[in-house]
């Protein structure tokens, strides 16, 4: 029994200790702290891409920003802002590759905040990375888009616009049947996502109930996945169109998703 507990002792001192992820230091991106009235965050914002306007039916997915593998949220927040506890939105330009890697970052709006125009474009492209735009074909593109960049130390709660979109349209188009991975063509055990998750899309549907135009609103993370779903939507999905209120059909959207198995 003493050479079972001596043996037992020995395995637990060479075990390796859990360390403990250090919390990040006051004024640094990700710190957190809470006084009697409010609660505060230091963080940084990248919003890029379009969520609404006329859809492009030469393209399946726009540019986006990929919080996968983006470092945006680390290091210090600029330094002479969080002492004042300032925040800033910063309006600018982004040269973006095929790869998704930012190759040029211009400032088209300044946040009148000095520590943070001079911090945005050097901290983006050191730390940001990008879904690429991708086209019917499947391609990934370079493009030049703006964005808006926030630099927030409060901590705020924003409402995330529902899939189906109701809110979007006042003309909005129904299935005829439901909408599903096996209903759009897709095989039996389609290749999986990076990431278990429903995919939001929307589609251009015309007065006759046919989509025109597919675009996926979030990255599978694989140019074929995403083709291959709006492919699918576009040869498959049928609508009764929507109609105005004179009973006549119309051009309109339908904003939904499709889970994975």
């Amino acid at each position: 029994m003493k050479a079972t507990l001596a043996l037992l002792g020995a395995v637990a001192l060479a075990a390796p200790a859990v360390a403990k992820q250090a919390k990040p230091p006051m004024g640094h991106f990700g710190s957190e702290w809470s006084t009697k009235t409010a609660s505060f965050r230091a963080q940084m914002g990248v919003n890029v891409g379009q969520e609404d306007g006329p859809l492009n039916p030469a393209i399946y997915r726009d540019v986006a920003f990929d919080w996968r593998t983006s470092k945006t949220n680390t290091g210090p927040y600029p330094a002479a802002a969080f002492a004042k506890r300032q925040e800033g939105e910063v309006m600018v330009d982004l040269s973006i590759s095929e790869t998704g890697a930012l190759k040029a970052c211009s400032i088209t709006k300044a946040s009148g905040v000095p520590s943070i125009d001079a911090h945005v474009c050097p901290h983006l492209l050191k730390t940001a990375r990008f879904v690429p735009r991708m086209d019917r074909a499947g391609t990934s593109l370079a493009v030049t888009t703006p964005a808006r960049i926030n630099y927030e130390v409060t901590l705020k709660f924003y409402q995330v616009a529902p899939f189906n979109g109701v809110t979007e349209q006042p003309l909005r188009a129904t299935p005829m049947a439901p909408i599903t991975i096996a209903t759009i063509g897709l095989p039996a055990a389609p290749p999986k996502p990076e990431i278990d998750q429903a995919i939001p899309y929307r589609l251009a549907v015309d007065a006759n109930g046919t989509p025109t135009a597919c675009l996926i609103r979030q990255t599978t993370g694989s140019n074929a996945i995403d083709k291959q779903v709006c492919d699918g939507l576009l040869a498959n999905a049928r609508f009764k169109p929507a109609t105005r209120k004179d009973g006549t059909a119309a051009a309109s959207e339908y904003w939904g998703y499709v889970s994975w198995p």
